[in-house]
């Protein structure tokens, strides 16, 4: 459901009206990328957030409503008041999530903080969600639950992509990342690898963490395209507290 939203306008103006689900317009907007959303009532916000951690440690295909309520202590009849069935459950329990990212990755985006700084906040927040996330997961969605892994795409396609080429030009303005890169290509070869940083099946018998594969493939997008000032910034950060490249 589309849904309309006021934003602040980053040149000074105090409001401009948007329709929600559009792609972002740099020239008018810093971040015009929304959620497409409609709240949720709090009671199902916390019902959703708790079937997500369920779902997260257990898997989605070996997970019954049973479970759910068990878990959640209530009853089938509580649970069904607020989905029809477990797919529906699971479609909202990822339009949740994809909600909460949508606004958190807009906050850093309106802030006042560097292209890269913003990768790193970006990275640590995946990093922190995919490392308490069953193996199964990504398995799951693309075999039993097609129409929600087709909104992770949907998201990935439109809203990811649209992100990091927003994040490539500002790094462009700020001389972090190189002038002769196209953003809008580079966006589209980045988003495309997600899905693979955040399988753990593909990275099964390899000794290492979800941070440090994720810090990997972010290390390798961001010197792909820096600039010399873009480097000299990115090692700078390792001598930070708690660096995370």
């Amino acid at each position: 459901m589309r849904q309309e939203i006021y934003l602040p306008d980053f040149q000074g103006e105090d409001k401009n009206f948007i329709n929600a689900g559009n792609i972002f317009n740099t020239n008018r907007f810093h971040c015009l990328i929304v959620s497409t959303f409609v709240p949720m009532n709090e009671k199902l916000d916390h019902l959703l957030k708790q079937a997500g951690e369920i779902f997260m440690r257990y898997g989605l295909k070996s997970v019954t409503m049973d479970d759910v309520c068990r878990e959640l202590g209530i009853s089938k009849k509580t649970l069904y008041q607020h989905v029809t069935d477990k797919n529906d459950l699971i479609s909202k329990v990822l339009d949740q999530d994809i909600e909460a990212d949508e606004k958190m990755i807009c906050a850093l985006q309106t802030s006042s903080l560097s292209a890269i700084d913003e990768l790193l906040h970006i990275q640590k927040m995946v990093t922190m969600k995919v490392q308490h996330m069953h193996s199964s997961i990504i398995y799951d969605l693309k075999k039993y639950y097609p129409e929600s892994w087709g909104r992770i795409i949907k998201h990935r396609n439109e809203f990811i992509v649209g992100c990091i080429e927003q994040n490539i030009e500002k790094g462009q303005k700020e001389g972090l990342f190189r002038l002769d890169i196209n953003p809008a290509v580079i966006a589209r070869i980045y988003s495309s690898q997600i899905e693979a940083i955040i399988d753990p099946m593909l990275f099964t018998g390899l000794k290492v963490n979800t941070a440090t594969i994720y810090a990997e493939a972010m290390r390798y997008h961001i010197r792909g395209i820096a600039t010399e000032k873009g480097l000299n910034y990115l090692e700078s950060t390792q001598h930070k507290p708690n660096p995370e490249l």
